[in-house]
């Protein structure tokens, strides 16, 4: 595996990682930038998203038909997406229309014309959206969990793509704004994967994006705030259960290759505990899963979902806290250990082919540690994980960390003794 990128970082802050792969015809490209849904005032929570919307419209140079249509002469599939702490914008397309690729992206990050007619038309989309997403209870409930769990200065409203009604008031002048103050040089990085000739790619967005203004970096202090159990009102036909950790952890530490194990012996599959325990044995849920983002340099959210009828709702939380206690008390069999190792070996290398997923991977770690991805440094350390660095693990994670626990249910479905035993009440 070719594991040795070029790595570039311009006079003015821009990062660029790029991972040639002789021979391949296709390539993918993501620009990254240091801005999300933490970095909103709450009276403009979906101010990162609509600007994310809006530099798909008219740039300087092209309206919204010649943007969609010049990519689409290119054989490029591109679109974006917002988070909590960044927005992505990537492309993947014919090799051999690299570079003007790269210089479409780079013209609609970088010269947006913010016209008013055209915010009128997709602010009608922004809020079709955001009813779509109000429609999808896990997602809501995760959102909740979340919120609880993250106060960035007290900035975040617990909506990634935003309010109704905080979009409504939104003008193009504030877009332009908090496109001026965030889409800095210092707050991006450009990660590409494929077919390429690395040093001419590397030498040409260097000519995109070298004259970008430096900027400040942002910069999001996000504090704890509330823990504990909550019951969200949600017309929806089952439970839906989302635990949220928030764990610290040292990027690239032998503790930080064992939460990656740790992640898939607890529920990285149909091997996993979760799976195992909650649908193959009892039947309780069709989905259980489990993942571990991470934000900024050190900061992990461990995150649970069960989806399960009222009925059983206590009796697959119990099963969760059964599942985390075992796993902090005993110390994991090498067959499990094993396994979990293999799945993630194969996880890899599979991504390793798989360009828009490695370029994804590759781009979210360079802009929060600053670090190339290597598949064959990141198996080299996962062999080194033993069974009981999993355990000391699961120790401080389950019994030393704040962690924020969110039931979304028709709350009169839900039984007053269940009731009680969230809310706490007598």
């Amino acid at each position: 595996m070719n594991n040795h990128p070029l790595n570039i970082t311009s006079k003015n802050g821009v990062r660029i990682l790029l991972y040639p792969r002789p021979g391949a015809m296709s390539f993918s490209i993501g620009v990254f930038v240091k801005a999300g849904a933490w970095d909103e005032k709450p009276s403009q929570a979906g101010i990162a998203h609509c600007v994310e919307h809006m530099l798909f419209r008219s740039s300087e140079f092209k309206t919204t038909k010649q943007i969609a249509d010049r990519f689409a002469s290119l054989g490029a599939e591109t679109n974006a997406f917002t988070d909590w702490d960044m927005t992505f914008y990537h492309a993947t397309a014919p090799s051999t229309n690299a570079k003007a690729v790269v210089a479409e992206l780079t013209s609609m990050i970088r010269y947006p014309k913010f016209d008013e007619k055209e915010f009128d038309v997709e602010h009608k989309a922004i809020l079709s959206e955001i009813a779509r997403r109000n429609d999808d209870h896990a997602t809501k409930t995760a959102e909740a969990a979340h919120a609880r769990l993250f106060s960035p200065e007290k900035r975040f409203s617990g909506d990634i793509i935003g309010t109704e009604e905080a979009v409504n008031k939104l003008t193009v002048d504030d877009l332009k704004s908090f496109h001026k103050k965030h889409y800095v040089a210092s707050n991006i990085c450009i990660v590409a994967v494929g077919g390429m000739d690395a040093t001419k790619l590397g030498a040409f967005i260097l000519g995109q994006w070298g004259d970008l203004r430096r900027g400040v970096t942002s910069v999001v202090h996000v504090k704890s705030s509330e823990a504990g159990s909550k019951l969200l009102f949600r017309d929806s036909q089952q439970v839906h259960i989302s635990q949220h950790i928030r764990y610290e952890v040292q990027p690239l530490s032998r503790e930080w290759y064992s939460l990656d194990v740790l992640t898939a012996i607890y529920g990285g599959g149909m091997h996993a505990r979760l799976h195992r325990e909650i649908r193959d044995k009892r039947g309780l849920a069709y989905a259980t899963y489990c993942y571990a983002p991470s934000y900024g340099r050190t900061t992990v959210e461990f995150r649970t979902y069960v989806g399960t009828d009222v009925k059983n709702v206590t009796t697959a939380r119990d099963i969760v806290s059964r599942i985390q206690m075992d796993l902090a008390d005993n110390t994991v069999s090498r067959a499990e250990l094993h396994r979990a190792k293999s799945v993630l070996y194969g996880a890899y290398r599979i991504m390793h082919d798989k360009f828009p997923l490695f370029m994804r991977l590759a781009g979210s770690r360079f802009l929060c540690y600053n670090e190339a991805l290597d598949v064959t440094e990141y198996i080299c350390e996962l062999s080194n994980v033993t069974p009981e660095d999993v355990r000391t693990v699961a120790q401080e994670l389950f019994c030393h960390c704040n962690s924020s626990t969110v039931f979304g249910a028709r709350l009169c479905d839900l039984s007053q003794e269940f009731t009680k035993s969230v809310t706490g009440e007598k």
